[in-house]
């Protein structure tokens, strides 16, 4: 008789061990950038907590790891090597990309406004050049970025947490 109910502890014991590893290790979104609802667009989700907010380095232009060699047809090459961006809870944000151009072998561009989350889409408001450009979360934040002030995007900024 005390070998059934050896078993039977045993076999609840297991079953209750499996419901708490299920309820330890589910749910959650495992992006880099977290879950992505809730936000009420100014760059705060409501409860303070926003998972967009922090600092990301710059992993690849588009689909080209760095160093990214660029060339256009509306302004002059670049090779990119590296940057940051820095996404701050009161909606603000900055950048900095280290590249080499004509100019300089150390140039950076440097760019900062503001940023409003809609659940879908990440929009940019650029302080320092006055227009405005999307970026999709996705692994990341990927960034379409006018480098030659032209009034559309020609590069895609690609920043990792």
């Amino acid at each position: 008789m005390h070998g059934f109910e050896i078993k039977h502890w045993v076999r609840v014991l297991a079953a209750g061990s499996a419901l708490l590893l299920a309820a330890a290790c589910g749910g959650g979104d495992k992006s880099p950038t977290g879950p992505t609802s809730g936000n009420d667009g100014g760059g705060n989700n409501g409860d303070g907590d926003n998972v967009l907010v922090g600092d990301y380095q710059l992993f690849s232009v588009g689909k080209i790891s760095l160093p990214a060699d660029l060339t256009f047809d509306q302004c002059d090459p670049a090779r990119v090597f590296g940057g940051s961006l820095r996404m701050n809870a009161d909606g603000t944000w900055m950048f900095t990309v280290q590249l080499a151009d004509q100019y300089s072998p150390n140039d950076e561009l440097n760019d900062e406004g503001t940023w409003v989350w809609d659940g879908t889409l990440l929009t940019f408001q650029s302080a320092a050049y006055g227009d405005s450009f999307t970026a999709n979360i996705d692994g990341g934040i990927k960034m379409d970025y006018d480098y030659c002030p032209d009034g559309k995007s020609d590069i895609q900024l690609v920043f990792s947490k």
